[in-house]
């Protein structure tokens, strides 16, 4: 890449291996890149809802 340097995110489901990934050209460490936000409510989406929720 030219006047730059790529950045790659990853995210990497270490049980089953999956992995997914995301070319960016920045990617600050001071907020939650939007990709990632995203892929994280996509894989929350998946998840079964708690049989109960627990009084705090």
């Amino acid at each position: 890449m030219r006047n730059g340097t790529a950045k790659l995110l990853t995210l990497f489901h270490p049980a089953d291996g999956q992995v997914r990934v995301k070319g960016v050209t920045s990617c600050p460490n001071t907020v939650l890149h939007p990709w990632l936000k995203q892929e994280l409510t996509e894989i929350l989406a998946t998840l079964p809802q708690p049989a109960q929720l627990l009084e705090p």
